[in-house]
């Protein structure tokens, strides 16, 4: 929300969108699934980086997704903007 909010701001939102990294959304406290709903809502979903990580470790270690239903949770939203 904070990103989408300098970009609207700043009348940035024809020139940028927004790269969602779901081990990044998991370390700062949000799912995935919250930040690509909140990108897509506004018109600024761009890239995804579906990795996950440890939550535990406390940073970005890039591992693979292997949720079958979160992956679909995900995919969902992507649908549901069209594509």
């Amino acid at each position: 929300a904070t990103t989408a909010n300098f970009l609207h701001n700043n009348n940035l939102t024809d020139k940028f969108k927004i790269n969602v990294e779901c081990n990044h959304a998991t370390l700062s406290g949000h799912s995935c699934e919250h930040e690509l709903k909140v990108a897509s809502i506004q018109g600024l979903l761009g890239n995804i980086d579906i990795n996950t990580g440890d939550p535990q470790i406390g940073w970005d270690t890039d591992q693979f997704l292997t949720d079958p239903s979160e992956a679909t949770r995900l995919m969902l939203v992507v649908l549901s903007q069209g594509g």
